[in-house]
C-alpha cells in the first residue's frame, strides 16, 4: 500500500490526532470526542491552516488562470467570427489541436497587432506555473 508523504501525511496525522487510536468504549470506533466539540491546540490548527490553505489557494488560482485563458480564447473566436462570412465561422465548441492552430493563424492574420494571443498565453502559462507550485507544495515532487 502506498504511504502518503508531504502535506497528505500531515493531514492524515492531524486527523489521527483528532480521532485517536484508542478505544473509548461504547463501540464508537476509537473516536475519543464528539466531532462537533473536538478540541485542537492552536498550534496544530495554525499548522494545518498554513500547510493546507496555501496549496488550496494555489490550486484555485491555477484554475482561475485556466478559466481566464479559456475566456480569452472565446473572445478571440468572437473577434475572428466578426470578420468572417457566416459559412466560415469557427464554432465555440470542441477544441482540438488543429482548431487551436486555425484560431491562432486566423487571429494573427486578421489582427496582426492584437493582444488577445498574448493574454491567452500569459494566462495559460501562469496557470501551469501555479499548478506546478501546488503540486510541489502538496508533496508530489518530494520537495516539501
Amino acid at each position: 500500500m502506498c504511504q502518503p508523504d508531504g502535506l497528505g501525511a500531515q493531514i492524515l496525522g492531524f486527523a489521527s490526532d483528532i480521532v485517536g487510536s484508542g478505544s473509548s468504549g461504547g463501540g464508537n470506533g476509537g473516536v475519543t470526542q464528539n466531532p462537533k466539540t473536538v478540541n485542537v491546540s492552536p498550534e496544530k490548527a495554525m499548522q494545518l491552516s498554513r500547510e493546507f490553505i496555501f496549496p488550496l489557494a494555489l490550486l484555485l488560482a491555477a484554475t482561475s488562470c485556466f478559466v481566464a485563458s479559456n475566456l480569452v480564447m472565446s473572445a478571440m473566436i468572437g473577434e475572428i467570427n466578426r470578420k468572417l462570412p457566416d459559412d466560415q465561422r469557427i464554432s465555440y465548441l470542441f477544441f482540438h489541436f488543429s482548431k487551436y492552430r486555425l484560431i491562432y493563424s486566423k487571429y494573427r492574420e486578421l489582427y496582426p497587432d492584437g493582444r488577445l494571443l498574448l493574454y491567452y498565453w500569459l494566462c495559460g502559462f501562469g496557470g501551469l506555473v501555479l499548478l506546478l507550485l501546488f503540486a510541489w507544495q502538496f508533496g508530489m515532487f518530494g520537495g516539501h
